[in-house]
C-alpha cells in the first residue's frame, strides 16, 4: 500500500479503494492485510505504526490533529515550519515525540528558556553561532546587537519587544 500511496496518496489521483480491491468490503480491508495493525482492536495504541501520508487518502489532514495536534501528519517541507507550529497552542509534540527531542537536534534547549537572551552572547562566545544559524537568520542579530549599545537591561529588552512585562520571551 506505500508504493500504491506514491501516486494515490496525491489529491491528483483517486484515492478509493474500489479501484483494486473490488472483492473486499471496506471493513474487511482494514482489519485484515496491511492495516491490521493500525485499525484492529488495539488500534488506540498501535495506529502511529503506519506511514502517515497513508492515513490521509482515508481519514483527510485533519483529523491526525485533531488528538496530536498542529502539524500531524506531518507533510512534505515541515521541517520548515515546525518551529511556528511548535509555538502555537495547538501542539502536542511531546505526544509522540520525547521532551528531549527538540535539544536532540537543536543542541539547544527549546523552546529556548526564559533567561536565555540576557545569556546568550556567553554561549555564543563558547561554542560560536553555527547552533543559532540553524534556525535563524544571521540578520537577526543586527535587529539587537547593532541597534542598541551593550549591556542590554530587561527595560532595553521590553523597549523594543522582545520581552512582555512579566519578562517573557516572546
Amino acid at each position: 500500500m506505500d508504493m500504491c500511496f506514491d501516486c494515490h496518496g496525491t489529491a491528483s489521483v483517486s484515492a478509493k479503494c474500489n479501484l483494486c480491491h473490488v472483492d473486499r468490503l471496506p471493513e474487511a480491508r482494514i482489519k485484515t492485510g496491511v492495516f491490521a495493525v493500525t485499525h484492529g482492536p488495539n488500534h488506540m495504541k498501535t495506529h502511529g505504526m503506519g506511514a502517515q501520508r497513508t492515513c490521509v487518502p482515508c481519514h483527510g489532514n485533519t483529523k491526525c490533529g485533531r488528538c496530536h495536534g498542529a502539524g500531524v501528519p506531518h507533510q512534505i517541507g515541515f521541517v520548515n515550519q515546525h518551529g511556528q507550529i511548535a509555538k502555537s497552542a495547538e501542539a502536542k509534540c511531546t505526544m509522540c515525540h520525547r521532551a528531549s527531542f527538540c535539544t536532540d537536534c537543536h543542541r539547544l534547549q527549546m523552546p529556548h528558556p526564559r533567561q536565555f537572551i540576557s545569556q546568550h552572547s556567553g554561549l555564543v562566545k563558547k561554542v560560536g553561532d553555527d547552533r543559532c544559524k540553524r534556525c535563524h537568520d544571521p540578520n537577526d542579530c543586527t535587529t539587537c546587537h547593532v541597534k542598541h549599545a551593550h549591556p542590554v537591561t530587561l527595560d532595553q529588552l521590553r523597549a523594543i519587544k522582545l520581552l512582555n512585562k512579566g519578562g517573557a520571551v516572546k
